[in-house]
């Protein structure tokens, strides 16, 4: 073989070895895309979950300083 052919060779198994690396990344990277879609998709219905027992919670609040607002006015009126 001449030093040419030794040289394309080498670059030609030089850019096999790099094609791989990038395959390889390309995996990864798409691995890692579809389970951080999949955290999202957890993350929102953790946080929809949240908002609504929060929104509850505000409900059941209000109720309850109605009723106290009432007690203390037939408090009043008992006085």
């Amino acid at each position: 073989m001449s030093k040419d052919d030794i040289k394309f060779k080498e670059k030609a198994q030089n850019l096999e070895s790099n094609l791989d690396q990038i395959h390889q990344m390309y995996q990864k990277v798409t691995g890692e895309k579809k389970r951080f879609k999949e955290e999202k998709t957890m993350a929102e219905k953790k946080l929809a979950r949240q908002e609504e027992k929060a929104e509850m919670l505000e409900g059941k609040y209000a109720a309850a300083r109605t009723k106290q607002q009432e007690y203390a006015n037939v408090i009043k009126m008992l006085k």
